[in-house]
């Protein structure tokens, strides 16, 4: 499974507002390449499979589309604060990139306006969403906070729903993302 971080600068909802955040995962502008284990599901009651995705990019190329690159790079690798923040970017993009592979043509149309950066409606229909949230080995809190927007979200089950997990592992600098199902 491969992703080209370019392709996010041609989506719809224009995210590449999430590029330095998730650079900064993903190893920085001085790499041009990410290997992430994905794991998903095409339904619930599928089978999990499992498999590498790599994201590519070209930070020549990226930093001449988008404007101040670098320093918004350099500015979050500097600075704790952001590494929520960081890991939600990354969270969205590996699920743009698994879902631009899994199911070809779906898109990102809308971010939800309850709750924050991690739900999106699909397909440009208020019936379909993922939800997504970005945990980090290093901030336990995350892993609660999925789990309490997870349980929420249920309450609305009409909603055809993808759920993805993406784990940032602080040691070992890798993602896993699970529970990927309509």
């Amino acid at each position: 499974m491969d992703y080209d971080l370019l392709k996010l600068l041609d989506h719809p909802l224009m995210l590449d507002d999430l590029l330095p955040g998730a650079l900064v995962v993903f190893g920085g502008l001085s790499v041009a390449e990410y290997k992430v284990e994905v794991r998903w599901r095409t339904s619930a009651a599928a089978t999990e499979q499992t498999e590498t995705l790599t994201i590519r990019w070209d930070p020549a190329r990226l930093a001449r589309r988008v404007p101040m690159l670098r320093r918004k790079v350099q500015n979050m690798l500097e600075r704790d604060d952001y590494r929520p923040l960081q890991t939600e970017n990354a969270a969205v993009v590996v699920t743009v990139a698994v879902l631009a592979n899994i199911e070809p043509g779906t898109v990102f149309s809308r971010r939800s306006e309850r709750g924050s950066y991690h739900d999106y409606f699909l397909n440009d229909s208020l019936e379909e969403m993922v939800e997504i949230a970005g945990r980090s080995t290093s901030k336990r809190g995350l892993d609660r906070l999925f789990l309490e927007e997870k349980a929420q979200s249920d309450k609305h089950a009409a909603l055809r729903k993808r759920w993805v997990s993406v784990t940032v592992f602080s040691k070992a600098a890798r993602n896993r993302t699970e529970g990927l199902h309509p």
